[in-house]
């Protein structure tokens, strides 16, 4: 990194150098403001020295610029510097096995070495075929190159990318007038998942892929990577998946329907970390994404739709006291879905209503029309055929009944 240390310095001595012509200008106009002309001739003396003083005012302006420029170009050199050497204070740990006779050899390790990895998947909504690609990069800030056979190997982290899951909504009933400070009061309808850890930028290419248990390795037959910082970027893999393209409309969440690829079952195993998504040719953002074996199921949602919307009303809800039952209260909604594409589609709706947390609260469905498909703990599905510039509507209304000297308190099921 001898070049790029060099070049710094010289960045750094014409900074000084431009900030000192600055303060040496800054000393001129400081002793012109001072000068007071006194005397025969005072008058000639002051416009002489207004005109100096525009000179050099002009010149200081000109300086501080200069200054400014030069000081921001060294920081930026000194920045990619700083990035590009080894961080701590032991790079390398070298241990050496082997007699002499039979010839010796040397095990280095080091943590300025690494890789990281990036998927990218392009769908076609249209057929749902999935291309996806498989990007590293290769980075070493150690000062020591190497150009030998390379292993990249990983750990699957912890991730997911996924629709928003509606989680079961649990109504139960307390004392008037009690402290429900433990209680979500107005229930947020859908769960958000963990905000990821941040992924490091994307950095390291395998000729032969190798599974294991623990681990999916990546074996180079000859890399050959600086140890100034500079990454290598590699072409991993490519391959094909055949997905569902299925429109999820989540009324309470946001109007537009999310575009979810499912995948039955996955041919190879995934990494998790980072996923470049796009749709039809166009980009749909970046996610992440919890590692995934062969043979297990993959959701991904590439973005919405904005021809696909659905609108949640919620209905005028109304209290009233059933004799020898107690209270009771009357909710319920209407969701109406549109679409604005050219075919007939099957829109998939998910929305809730509660469920009782206590024996004394009980649930009664009033309507539900049309029957959801699925009913988890509360959560519904429904499978709506929309037609080309049609609407389709969901009704659902229940009924809450619970003990007359309680409240009832409606919150998320953790």
């Amino acid at each position: 990194m001898r070049p790029l240390a060099d070049r710094v310095e010289e960045m750094e001595r014409h900074a000084l150098a431009a900030e000192a012509s600055r303060d040496a200008l800054d000393k001129v106009v400081e002793k012109l403001d001072l000068f007071l002309p006194k005397g025969e001739g005072a008058l000639e003396q002051i416009k002489s020295t207004e005109a100096l003083r525009r000179e050099y005012a002009l010149r200081k302006g000109e300086a501080d610029r200069e200054a400014q420029k030069a000081r921001d170009l060294y920081e930026a050199w000194k920045a990619e510097l700083d990035h590009r050497l080894p961080q701590g204070g032991r790079v390398l740990r070298v241990r050496g096995t082997g007699p002499e006779a039979q010839g010796s050899r040397l095990v280095v390790w080091t943590d300025q070495m690494g890789w990281d990895h990036r998927y990218r998947l392009e769908l076609d909504t249209a057929t749902g075929r999935i291309v996806g690609s498989l990007r590293a990069s290769v980075w070493n800030v150690s000062g020591v190159g190497w150009d030998a056979p390379v292993t990249l190997r990983t750990v699957r982290p912890s991730r997911t990318t996924e629709v928003p899951r509606v989680v079961p909504l649990v109504v139960s009933a307390a004392e008037k007038g009690r402290d429900h400070d433990d209680m979500v009061m107005a229930p947020m309808p859908y769960a958000m998942a963990e905000a990821p850890p941040p992924l490091a930028a994307p950095r390291g290419r395998g000729l032969r892929r190798e599974e294991s248990v623990r681990d999916t390795a990546f074996v180079v037959d000859r890399l050959e990577v600086s140890g100034d910082g500079t990454s290598r970027d590699l072409s991993l893999e490519s391959f094909v998946l055949q997905s569902s393209v299925v429109l999820v409309a989540v009324p309470s969440r946001q109007a537009e329907a999310w575009v979810l690829a499912e995948v039955a079952s996955v041919d190879r195993a995934l990494l998790g970390g980072s996923y470049e998504l796009v749709a039809d040719g166009t980009p749909a953002g970046f996610a992440t994404m919890t590692d995934r074996g062969m043979g297990q199921p993959l959701s991904l949602a590439f973005g919405s739709s904005p021809v696909v919307r659905s609108e949640r009303l919620s209905r005028v809800g109304s209290e009233g006291t059933a004799w020898l039952k107690g209270d009771h209260r009357d909710e319920g909604y209407t969701i109406k879905v549109s679409s604005g594409l050219p075919d007939r589609r099957v829109i998939r709706v998910v929305d809730r209503i509660p469920v009782s947390a206590q024996e004394a609260v009980k649930v009664e469905n009033l309507s539900i029309d049309p029957a959801p498909v699925k009913n988890e703990e509360g959560v519904l599905t429904w499978e709506l055929p929309v037609d080309p510039g049609g609407s389709a509507v969901i009704a659902v209304s229940w009924r809450v009944t619970f003990p007359r000297d309680q409240e009832l308190i409606f919150r998320d099921k953790r």
